[in-house]
């Protein structure tokens, strides 16, 4: 039986951008803050990111992953992130 597209999708991103920054999720959703960091990519790091929705443990979270340590550390600093890789 095959995985779903996402997981694939999520398993080849995380190979190709080796720094990833977790955004917790509350129960709420994330709403515009959301749009506010894919915003804040496309300006800063342009083609070079890819998020996906990850569970840790019991908490929902947002990962974003980068191809450049220093924005993945800027990004995570910004959006008070947990930077994971």
């Amino acid at each position: 039986m095959g995985r779903y597209k996402s997981q694939l999708n999520a398993d080849r991103d995380a190979k190709l951008f080796p720094h990833a920054v977790d955004i917790p999720v509350p129960n709420r959703g994330l709403g515009n803050r959301m749009d506010v960091m894919d915003e804040w990519c496309a300006d800063h790091v342009l083609d070079q990111w890819a998020s996906h929705g990850v569970r840790v443990e019991y908490e929902h979270r947002s990962r974003y992953y980068f191809h450049d340590p220093h924005k993945a550390a800027l990004f995570a600093e910004t959006f008070d992130g947990i930077k994971v890789r």
